[in-house]
Protein backbone atom coordinates (compact mmCIF):
# COMPACT_ATOMS: atom_id res chain seq x y z
CA UNK A 1 0.00 0.00 0.00
CA UNK A 2 2.84 2.43 0.71
CA UNK A 3 3.98 2.00 -2.59
CA UNK A 4 0.89 3.06 -4.47
CA UNK A 5 0.50 6.19 -2.56
CA UNK A 6 4.11 7.19 -3.26
CA UNK A 7 4.24 7.17 -7.12
CA UNK A 8 1.22 9.37 -7.30
CA UNK A 9 2.73 11.49 -4.70
CA UNK A 10 6.47 11.27 -6.56
CA UNK A 11 4.59 12.67 -9.67
CA UNK A 12 1.81 15.39 -7.79
CA UNK A 13 5.42 16.56 -6.57
CA UNK A 14 7.50 16.10 -9.76
CA UNK A 15 4.62 18.04 -11.10
CA UNK A 16 4.56 21.21 -9.37
CA UNK A 17 8.02 21.40 -9.06
CA UNK A 18 8.23 22.05 -12.74
CA UNK A 19 7.73 25.96 -13.82
CA UNK A 20 4.96 26.93 -15.75
CA UNK A 21 5.37 27.66 -19.22
CA UNK A 22 4.45 31.13 -20.00
CA UNK A 23 0.79 31.73 -21.15
CA UNK A 24 0.66 32.80 -25.07
CA UNK A 25 -3.11 34.03 -23.51
CA UNK A 26 -0.70 36.26 -21.43
CA UNK A 27 1.46 37.61 -23.72
CA UNK A 28 -0.99 38.40 -26.37
CA UNK A 29 -2.91 40.21 -23.82
CA UNK A 30 0.09 42.09 -22.58
CA UNK A 31 0.96 42.82 -26.61
CA UNK A 32 -2.32 43.96 -27.06
CA UNK A 33 -2.27 46.20 -23.87
CA UNK A 34 1.27 47.76 -25.21
CA UNK A 35 -0.39 48.46 -28.56
CA UNK A 36 -3.65 50.35 -26.77
CA UNK A 37 -1.61 52.16 -24.60
CA UNK A 38 0.76 53.41 -28.05
CA UNK A 39 -2.79 54.68 -29.30
CA UNK A 40 -3.43 56.68 -26.33
CA UNK A 41 0.40 58.10 -26.80
CA UNK A 42 -0.06 58.88 -30.35
CA UNK A 43 -3.60 60.83 -29.73
CA UNK A 44 -1.98 62.67 -27.03
CA UNK A 45 1.44 63.79 -29.12
CA UNK A 46 -1.30 64.63 -31.80
CA UNK A 47 -1.60 67.56 -30.37
CA UNK A 48 1.50 69.14 -31.05
CA UNK A 49 1.86 68.60 -34.72
CA UNK A 50 0.81 70.77 -37.15
CA UNK A 51 -3.34 70.85 -38.44
CA UNK A 52 -2.97 68.62 -41.25
CA UNK A 53 -0.46 66.22 -39.72
CA UNK A 54 -2.89 65.78 -36.44
CA UNK A 55 -6.06 65.06 -39.09
CA UNK A 56 -3.80 62.54 -40.41
CA UNK A 57 -2.63 60.77 -37.38
CA UNK A 58 -6.23 60.57 -35.66
CA UNK A 59 -7.80 58.83 -38.77
CA UNK A 60 -5.05 56.43 -38.30
CA UNK A 61 -5.75 55.24 -34.67
CA UNK A 62 -9.50 56.42 -34.44
CA UNK A 63 -12.19 54.96 -35.24
CA UNK A 64 -14.92 56.69 -38.06
CA UNK A 65 -17.61 57.03 -35.54
CA UNK A 66 -15.36 57.80 -32.40
CA UNK A 67 -16.76 59.56 -29.58
CA UNK A 68 -15.59 62.13 -26.52
CA UNK A 69 -17.15 62.59 -23.77
CA UNK A 70 -15.39 65.46 -22.01
CA UNK A 71 -17.45 66.93 -19.30
CA UNK A 72 -19.46 69.61 -20.76
CA UNK A 73 -18.63 68.24 -24.15
CA UNK A 74 -19.94 65.69 -25.90
CA UNK A 75 -18.20 64.92 -29.76
CA UNK A 76 -19.44 62.07 -32.46
CA UNK A 77 -17.29 61.04 -34.89
CA UNK A 78 -14.59 62.60 -36.71
CA UNK A 79 -15.92 65.77 -38.07
CA UNK A 80 -16.79 66.87 -34.72
CA UNK A 81 -13.45 65.81 -33.50
CA UNK A 82 -11.73 67.87 -36.66
CA UNK A 83 -13.85 70.69 -35.81
CA UNK A 84 -12.90 70.58 -31.64
CA UNK A 85 -9.24 69.91 -32.44
CA UNK A 86 -9.89 73.29 -34.64
CA UNK A 87 -11.43 75.38 -31.62
CA UNK A 88 -8.82 73.98 -28.85
CA UNK A 89 -5.61 75.12 -31.31
CA UNK A 90 -7.09 78.42 -31.99
CA UNK A 91 -7.74 79.20 -28.42
CA UNK A 92 -4.58 77.73 -27.33
CA UNK A 93 -2.11 77.99 -30.58
CA UNK A 94 1.17 76.59 -28.59
CA UNK A 95 -1.12 73.49 -26.62
CA UNK A 96 1.02 70.64 -25.60
CA UNK A 97 -0.32 67.71 -23.36
CA UNK A 98 2.22 65.39 -22.06
CA UNK A 99 1.17 61.64 -20.44
CA UNK A 100 1.75 61.78 -16.63
CA UNK A 101 0.71 58.10 -15.74
CA UNK A 102 -1.00 55.18 -18.23
CA UNK A 103 -1.95 51.89 -17.97
CA UNK A 104 -4.36 49.39 -19.79
CA UNK A 105 -6.31 46.26 -18.85
CA UNK A 106 -7.78 44.77 -21.71
CA UNK A 107 -9.21 46.67 -23.88
CA UNK A 108 -9.21 50.01 -21.60
CA UNK A 109 -6.84 52.25 -21.19
CA UNK A 110 -6.27 54.62 -18.25
CA UNK A 111 -4.44 58.16 -18.76
CA UNK A 112 -3.61 60.70 -16.41
CA UNK A 113 -2.57 63.68 -18.77
CA UNK A 114 -1.55 67.75 -18.52
CA UNK A 115 -2.38 70.62 -20.69
CA UNK A 116 0.01 73.35 -21.09
CA UNK A 117 -0.95 76.47 -23.21
CA UNK A 118 -1.17 79.98 -23.68
CA UNK A 119 -4.90 81.19 -23.91
CA UNK A 120 -4.35 83.21 -27.22
CA UNK A 121 -8.38 83.14 -29.10
CA UNK A 122 -11.64 83.03 -27.87
CA UNK A 123 -12.53 79.61 -25.33
CA UNK A 124 -15.46 79.11 -24.54
CA UNK A 125 -16.52 82.70 -25.21
CA UNK A 126 -13.88 84.11 -23.78
CA UNK A 127 -11.46 86.02 -25.61
CA UNK A 128 -7.97 85.44 -25.60
CA UNK A 129 -6.03 86.93 -23.01
CA UNK A 130 -2.41 85.71 -23.35
CA UNK A 131 -2.28 83.92 -19.86
CA UNK A 132 -0.24 80.74 -19.11
CA UNK A 133 -2.96 77.58 -18.73
CA UNK A 134 -1.29 74.02 -16.63
CA UNK A 135 -4.47 71.88 -16.47
CA UNK A 136 -4.56 68.17 -15.69
CA UNK A 137 -6.98 65.29 -16.65
CA UNK A 138 -7.87 61.59 -16.57
CA UNK A 139 -9.48 59.60 -19.55
CA UNK A 140 -10.72 56.12 -20.25
CA UNK A 141 -9.71 55.17 -23.80
CA UNK A 142 -11.81 51.96 -25.39
CA UNK A 143 -9.67 50.48 -27.84
CA UNK A 144 -11.85 48.18 -30.58
CA UNK A 145 -10.24 46.65 -32.99
CA UNK A 146 -6.84 48.48 -32.55
CA UNK A 147 -8.86 51.69 -32.91
CA UNK A 148 -9.57 54.40 -30.25
CA UNK A 149 -13.78 54.22 -29.77
CA UNK A 150 -14.50 56.37 -27.31
CA UNK A 151 -12.61 58.28 -24.75
CA UNK A 152 -14.06 60.21 -21.33
CA UNK A 153 -12.48 62.23 -19.76
CA UNK A 154 -12.66 64.54 -16.87
CA UNK A 155 -10.43 67.68 -16.37
CA UNK A 156 -10.12 70.66 -13.86
CA UNK A 157 -12.34 72.79 -15.45
CA UNK A 158 -12.51 75.17 -12.68
CA UNK A 159 -8.64 75.78 -12.65
CA UNK A 160 -8.95 76.49 -16.38
CA UNK A 161 -11.36 78.97 -16.49
CA UNK A 162 -9.35 80.51 -12.71
CA UNK A 163 -5.98 80.32 -15.02
CA UNK A 164 -7.39 82.38 -18.24
CA UNK A 165 -9.39 85.04 -15.98
CA UNK A 166 -12.89 83.71 -16.45
CA UNK A 167 -13.97 83.03 -12.72
CA UNK A 168 -11.88 85.04 -9.98
CA UNK A 169 -9.52 83.08 -7.73
CA UNK A 170 -10.38 82.27 -4.44
CA UNK A 171 -9.37 85.59 -2.23
CA UNK A 172 -10.03 87.39 -5.25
Amino acid sequence: MKRTLMIPLAILLGAACQAPEPADEDSATAETEAANEALVHRWIEAWGMEEAAAFAEYDAIAAPDVHLDSQNLQVHGMAEWRNHFTEVKEAFPDIAFTVEEIFAAGDRVAVRWRGTGTHEGEFMGIPGTGLPIDVTGTGIVHVVDGMIQTWTENYDGLALMQQIGAIPMPGE
